[in-house]
């Protein structure tokens, strides 16, 4: 399992896939960091290994805003169809960039 490589391991295999799909340039960023969620002690605890995958995903309280509206989230775990997935994470975004966008705070130039 990938949770049990190195993180040097872990980060050559992210970059080699990286580059097979964007080419070279996808070598050169500027930071890589990565995390595996079963080491996180805050986290994760031993019942949630028993889990089935996407069961804790779309909770209404992702879909408001926080700070007075200068906190949005975004990404696959707000999701509130079908959390987990890229294709929700992406409506995740476009939403939360709707919501920026209607309250101004997007800054638009030309």
């Amino acid at each position: 399992m990938l949770r049990s490589q190195s993180f040097e391991t872990r980060k050559a295999m992210v970059t080699r896939q990286l580059v097979q799909y964007f080419g070279e340039q996808a070598a050169h960023y500027l930071q890589y960091w990565d995390a595996v969620w079963l080491n996180e002690t805050i986290g994760m605890d031993e019942k949630q290994l028993t889990l089935s995958p996407h069961q804790n995903n779309g909770d209404a309280l992702f879909t408001k805003g926080y700070l007075g509206n200068k906190l949005w989230w975004a990404g696959t775990e707000t999701a509130q169809n079908y959390g987990g997935y890229m294709d929700d994470a992406e409506e995740s975004g476009l939403c939360a960039a709707n919501v920026a966008n209607r309250i101004g705070a997007i800054n638009k130039t030309s």
